[in-house]
């Protein structure tokens, strides 16, 4: 055997020396030393930024160093896939072929070499079966396996190769089998990338973060690949595919003379090539900046978008094998049976469970053929609970005896498209009852390879009593009735226009209340015009997204315009989005949605009169089970945009709004009626230490203890359905009780009457996971492993060394709480609120005391809010949307004092919509913000900040909105420095006219941009002393309020750090002691006008026979005008007298800053080209000069009319941008409209 694998070693060898002979340079794509690790760099920046998550520096390092080893020769050969032809590199060239780099990253054995296979490493490797402990494999699936064994440098370096694999996908040639070894035959994209690397993808992730940009979720890798690679291919020209018939796209849409247009996946016109033309023939190019400008502004964001959703489904599915691993290793499985298997077939085959007769049953359903790809919810792995009850029957409370307990390692987002069945009621038997000895744990593994189930979620699984065996069911309407499947939430008038940049916006989600899957493929929507029925686009289709297949209990979108919805109104939204046409009447219409038989399966016919009209609400529907043309089963959703692809939620209890009461909900269950009841339906179980289940139908309505003997207490719930403690009864906790909701996404228990829950140092009372409580090392607990706990307006809560953990699921809007209070009294002391999702602890019109207690490891500790808006609801909070409200609805003044909030990742405490809370003697250690203020009117004082190190994720200030609007009377207390954070002169803070702020000595304003700072419309009383003075200064500045900023003596304050404080004409100031420095932005009397160079790119060499060319990048340091640009070393014949443009472009958005027409432009020798153009530029923006040539309609250009011009060390335009301006000689820190009144003293 050694010397066989010696012999294939020197074979392979010389197969690999042979290519590299006959194909003398490397087939690249971005270049290995600099756009493919800034482009990873990038890619982890906009993963980090749009989850939340974090990468140590360390596996950042090993991703990028993945990123550039992939490149090692000759990988490189199995970096195409042509997703017309569906194939990899195909040359005439021998041995210059490789495979699909689909295939090549998913799967290894792809790279594992036989003998005479092209594109490896032409070894054989005899006697291994696991491909991870192979140096040279870096498929998907080995990744996964390393980070389920542990080898997590290995993991995140597989990882890095992946995502190269991807951004290849972005390079035109790589998806149009268009080799450019270099040499003669060079990719011009790739070297101008190569050569720009550093300035085209510097701060690219943040950009499109900032943008609203999220990445792309899809269930598994294989979606990535096809629909990248679609993308590029059927959007961009390679040099040599411009019109193959192969390719069917992209199409050129109409051409100029100078350049042909395309349009882009927004429907945008954009330069695809240039035009290159004489008397007898015309072709076309890429050799040109601007075109290639233009390319990477749409490829580069496709790479971090797609890369980022790559990074989060390899670390969603890594956790789910480590997981089964761990599994794999607490029953002493020690080895698989087949040594030749893959990592997945060993998952497969791992948990097997036989029934009490011995059959075999898979416990374990693996999905990662070539099934339709689906965009979801990530990756989870879920024990399956005993399936529903019949629909017509309510669901009592299962015994906890046959309870299975959800251990998904990403619970879905509420009710999106995975349905956990509910738990068994009390008559049934579950299949492993009675059978002597219990059933492995059921679970369902998908992804990673190019399928997956039709979400990427666990598939409902229905066992058998009899034999035990597993069965799934999809229905694609044969055997469907009407109502399996119902008009769950109509959005049919949006607030303003029901369009956007004339596409349509309007949708309907559909919910799938049967128990089986449906396959929409073939159904029908119709939208009010009952001659036309139409069809639904199946994915990608049209930029539809996800699966045609709904699991029971899932929900699909239906509408107008798919790209709008996932780019535009709900941008980052990563369910399923079907494109169909669509428009709905504002006033009434009938929705109907049919199977492919003919059946109207659901119809609703809604009217404006039902609401959600023209708001910004959607009308969703109040229980499945309820009518669907009644009136009284629709509500408005309680948040702007409705709740799309999740649970509805029209209007929470105790916020004003009606709770179901119908009999029958989303899975046939009882929904708890708001009228309290004596009887309970729990069970409980005494002497064993088993705990006590609580149903999700009880209605606790006289006085009733949790005793310890009884612990713990596990509650069930769904929808509006949840165990609550009616009005006038008292639930009383005692010491050391734990309470364990079941799920996630919805509430887990109301309190509209009394909670006592007082327990002890020694003995507190804990809300915890499932995750937490079972005890289990294979089971870890997740932020967000289940929802809240609500009490309603006119309860009581009396907690004292009560504890929440893990709650809080959901950070997208509308952000979610772990504990929500709504006009209610409490009282907390000596408690903890940690690792929720979202928001800790929510006061909404509380009359609230906090005191001693920790906030830790949240999104945001405390948000102190109030139901202003007109429907009682609120408007976000925990940076959702913006306080719109200045004015609280119910005047209480919440108490915090003497609580510590250490590591919550966005805010400590927040204080929104005109709420008055005293926050005093509190500590904060290693929050982003400790405190945020928008439209209120906070008490604030005696704070201490106690940061463990200095860092920019840790800011030393308390935020003072940008959105903040203030209407009434109020005094700053001096605390810690306030932040002014400024979104630019239109988004600062604002005294509104007739209100009165006064400050008091001692504060510190600091602010964070240099265009403004403060606004006054009423009356400012800055009260300083001398001792003591108030002080108005940059966000840089360390030497009053310490290191604000968190990153000590990187940056040091400037002249013109910020702007100034506004008086209006309106307004009035009065200041007393106050000290302004490193301000005085904008504001200022006017000199003579300067001229003065602002970048110069000078000449290197001269290029020679172009039509058009265009400059480096230049970053504007200031904001300012152009005057002019010289083009150095000019020289054209232009024998036609063709007119020039020239001009200057935003980077941004590729617009023009500045721009002119150039004329009689002849036989000009070799000059410098001043041009005068007037335009503005901003701070931070950058710009590019382009030159070109622009033939009159109807005239053919030839050689002779090209220009030479000097280029750059960049091989870029050589050119000097000037400005021209009035000369600022003074600046004023307070600037006073005509009107205004200021005294200084």
């Amino acid at each position: 055997m050694k010397a066989r694998n010696l012999i294939s070693v020197f074979i392979g060898g010389v197969i690999f020396l042979a290519s590299g002979f006959l194909f003398s340079g490397k087939i690249d794509a971005y270049d290995d030393q600099t756009t493919h690790p800034d482009l990873t760099r990038e890619i982890i920046s906009f993963y980090e930024l749009s989850t939340g998550k974090k990468l140590s520096d360390e596996q950042k390092q090993w991703v990028i160093q993945g990123s550039i080893d992939e490149d090692f020769a000759p990988r490189w050969l199995n970096h195409f896939y042509d997703p017309i032809l569906d194939r990899g590199l195909d040359t005439s060239v021998l041995f210059v072929n490789g495979y699909s780099s689909k295939n090549w990253g998913l799967y290894s054995k792809y790279q594992l070499a036989k003998l005479g296979q092209t594109g490896t490493m032409g070894v054989i490797i005899a006697g291994k079966s696991d491909p991870s402990s192979m140096p040279f494999v870096f498929s998907y699936e080995a990744g996964i396996e390393r980070y389920a064994k542990n080898r997590e440098k290995d993991a995140y370096l597989t990882l890095g190769h992946i995502l190269h694999l991807i951004e290849d996908l972005t390079v035109p040639e790589h998806t149009r089998n268009d080799p450019h070894p270099g040499l003669n035959d060079p990719s011009f994209y790739e070297n101008w990338t190569a050569n720009n690397s550093s300035g085209l993808t510097e701060n690219l992730g943040k950009n499109l973060f900032n943008q609203g940009k999220r990445p792309i979720i899809y269930g598994d890798l294989g979606a990535y690949f096809d629909n990248l690679a679609t993308y590029t291919n059927n959007h961009f020209f390679s040099p040599d595919t411009i019109n193959l018939p192969i390719y069917q796209k992209p199409k050129i849409a109409f051409e100029d003379g100078t350049f042909a247009y395309g349009y882009d996946e927004n429907g945008e016109l954009f330069d695809l090539a240039t035009v290159i033309s004489d008397k007898s023939n015309k072709s076309y190019w890429l050799k040109d900046p601007q075109i290639l400008q233009e390319y990477w502004a749409r490829l580069s964001r496709q790479a971090v978008m797609n890369g980022a959703g790559v990074i989060s489904l390899f670390l969603d599915d890594a956790e789910v094998a480590k997981k089964v691993e761990l599994a794999k290793q607490k029953a002493n499985e020690n080895s698989l049976t087949d040594q030749n298997q893959t990592f997945f077939g060993f998952l497969a085959s791992l948990f097997t469970a036989s029934d009490s007769g011995g059959a075999q049953q898979p416990a374990m359903t693996i999905t990662s053929g070539e099934a339709p790809t689906a965009p979801s919810q990530l990756i989870q792995i879920a024990e399956v609970a005993p399936s529903a009850p019949p629909p017509s029957a309510p669901a009592p409370a299962p015994n906890s005896a046959n309870v299975s307990a959800n251990v998904s390692a990403n619970e879905e987002k509420a009710g999106s498209s995975s349905a956990i069945s509910a738990p068994t009621g009390q008559g049934s038997t579950p299949s492993n009852v009675g059978t002597g000895t219990p059933t492995s744990p059921t679970y369902t593994y998908t992804g990673g390879g190019g399928g997956g189930s039709s979400n990427s979620v666990a598939v409902q699984q229905n066992q058998s009593q009899n034999n035990g065996t597993t069965a799934t069911s999809t229905d694609s309407g044969a055997g469907i009735v009407a109502g399996d499947l119902i008009i769950n939430e109509i959005m049919y008038d949006f607030e303003g226009s029901d369009t956007l940049n004339g596409k349509d916006r309007e949708w309907v989600e559909l919910y799938n209340k049967s128990a089986k899957s449906i396959d929409l493929t073939d159904w029908k929507l119709n939208d009010g015009d009952n001659a036309t029925n139409h069809g639904l686009n199946v994915p990608p289709k049209n930029n539809s997204q996800g699966s045609m297949i709904m699991p029971a209990g899932g929900y699909i979108v239906l509408t107008g315009d798919a790209w709008t919805f996932v780019n535009g109104s709900y941008a980052g939204y990563n369910g399923a989005v079907i494109d169909t046409v669509m428009s709905l009447k504002n006033s009434s219409s009938t929705v109907k949605i049919i199977a492919p038989d003919g059946l109207v399966v659901d119809e609703v016919a809604y009217s404006s009169s039902w609401g959600a009209n023209g708001d910004g609400k959607t009308l969703e529907r109040k229980t499945a089970g309820g009518g669907s043309n009644d009136s009284a089963n629709w509500a408005p959703s309680s948040a702007n945009g409705g709740t799309p692809g999740a649970v509805n939620n029209y209007e929470m209890a105790g916020e004003g709004g009606p709770v179901a009461t119908s009999t029958e909900d989303n899975l046939g269950a009882g929904t708890a009626t708001s009228t309290p009841e004596t009887a309970t339906s729990t069970i409980q179980i005494t002497g064993t230490g088993s705990g006590t289940d609580i149903a999700a139908t009880t209605t606790i309505s006289q006085n009733t203890t949790w005793t310890l003997s009884g612990s713990p207490y596990r509650l069930f719930f769904y929808q509006f359905e949840r165990p609550t403690v009616a009005s006038g009864a008292t639930l009383t906790i005692e010491p050391g009780v734990k309470i364990i909701p079941q799920y996630s996404s919805y509430t887990a228990l109301e309190v509209q009457g009394t909670l006592n829950a007082v327990g002890t140092a020694a003995a507190p009372i804990i809300f915890t996971s499932v995750k937490d409580a079972d005890g289990l090392a294979s089971t870890t607990p997740q932020q967000g492993d289940w929802h809240n706990v609500v009490f309603s307006a006119g309860s009581q809560i009396n907690l004292d060394y009560a504890e929440f953990h893990y709650g809080g699921v959901g950070i997208m809007r509308p952000v979610k709480e772990m504990v929500k209070i709504v006009g209610a009294k409490v009282n907390i002391n000596h408690s903890v609120f940690d690792n929720a999702q979202g928001i800790a602890l929510r006061l909404i019109d509380a009359d609230a005391i906090v005191e001693n207690s920790v906030f830790s490891n949240n999104s945001c500790g405390i948000s102190v809010d109030s139901l202003v808006r007109p429907d009682l609801g609120t408007d976000g909070g925990c940076y959702g949307d913006h306080s719109q409200y200045s004015t609280a609805a119910a005047k209480t003044t919440p108490q915090i004092r003497n609580n510590q909030f250490l590591r919550n990742r966005t805010i400590g405490v927040e204080i929104r919509n005109g709420s008055t809370p005293i926050i005093d003697g509190n500590t904060f250690t290693d929050n982003y913000l400790p405190a945020r203020v928008e439209s209120s009117y906070p008490t604030m004082m005696n704070s201490i900040l106690s940061n463990s190190s200095t860092s920019p994720n840790f800011i030393g200030a308390i935020s003072l909105s940008g959105y903040t609007q203030w209407t009434e009377n109020f005094t700053l207390r001096k605390d810690l420095p306030y932040l002014l954070q400024s979104n630019g002169p239109a988004w600062s803070p604002h005294l509104n006219a007739g209100a009165t702020m006064t400050v008091e000595r001692g504060v510190i304003f600091k602010t964070d941009h240099n265009g403004s700072a403060m606004f006054i419309d009423g009356n400012l009383i800055v009260s300083g002393a001398v001792e003591d003075p108030v002080i108005f200064t940059s966000f840089k500045d360390d030497s009053v309020g310490g290191d604000s900023n968190g990153d000590g003596a990187a940056s040091t304050p400037r002249d013109r750090d910020w702007n100034t404080v506004k008086i209006a004409s309106t307004g009035s100031g009065t200041f007393t002691n106050a000290n302004f420095t490193y301000g005085k932005q904008d504001y200022t009397t006017e000199g003579p006008e300067v001229q003065e160079t602002l970048n110069d790119f000078t000449k290197q060499s001269l290029v020679t026979n172009t039509m058009g060319a265009s400059s480096k990048h230049w970053q504007a340091q200031k904001n300012g005008n152009f005057v002019r640009v010289v083009f150095h070393d000019f020289a054209t014949v232009n024998p036609q007298n063709f007119p020039y443009l020239a001009g200057i472009k935003r980077v941004s958005d590729n617009s023009f800053a500045a721009s002119t027409t150039i004329t009689n432009l002849q036989n000009i020798a070799t000059k410098e080209l001043e041009v005068a153009m007037s335009g503005s530029f901003a701070k931070d923006e950058s710009y590019y000069a382009i030159l070109q040539v622009v033939p009159p309609t109807g005239s053919t250009a030839d050689i002779k009319d090209v220009f030479q011009i000097g280029v750059d060390d960049s091989q870029m335009v050589a050119v000097s941008f000037h400005e021209f301006g009035p000369k600022k000689i003074f600046h004023s820190a307070i600037s006073v409209d005509t009107g205004g009144t200021v005294v200084v003293q």
